[in-house]
């Protein structure tokens, strides 16, 4: 079930980098999808990476001994680990929520507004490329 809600917030992830590339460009001025698109795609390897390192601290701390192999544990370290199975995705989902809460608050609404007007600007730039090169073509 912890996955499971994992896997609807990584979807749910993906499907917000279009809103952070608007955003992005409302702020600035200046539209960097190649940018946004590479700082979380780092920031996703990045976690990958560091998740690896924490499982293996984490088995660690429940105490489990590689050099056992897997029917030779001591009593309670398969149970822990399965705590952890379901206990770490929650945690994470749990946090996910929260950064989506706090960090990304841009709400539907104002995500309209911001679309709006970047489709104001974009339509007046177009004009006046259009006007610069009528005027440069007469």
């Amino acid at each position: 079930m912890a996955s499971a809600c994992i896997t609807c917030l990584n979807l749910l992830l993906w499907s917000l980098i279009a809103d952070a590339v608007d955003y992005q460009a409302y702020l600035t001025g200046q539209r960097n999808d190649g940018t946004v698109y590479a700082t979380i795609t780092f920031i996703v390897f990045f976690a990958a990476s560091a998740s690896t390192s924490i499982i293996a601290l984490l088995l660690e701390a429940v105490g489990y001994d590689p050099t056992l192999g897997s029917m030779g544990q001591l009593a309670g370290v398969p149970e822990k680990i399965k705590m952890l199975g379901g206990a770490w995705p929650m945690i994470g989902a749990l946090l996910s929520f929260v950064c989506f809460k706090f960090i990304y608050n841009v709400s539907d609404a104002r995500m309209r507004e911001i679309s709006e007007e970047l489709r104001r600007k974009s339509e007046e730039t177009e004009e006046r490329i259009l006007n610069e090169n009528a005027e440069n073509e007469a």
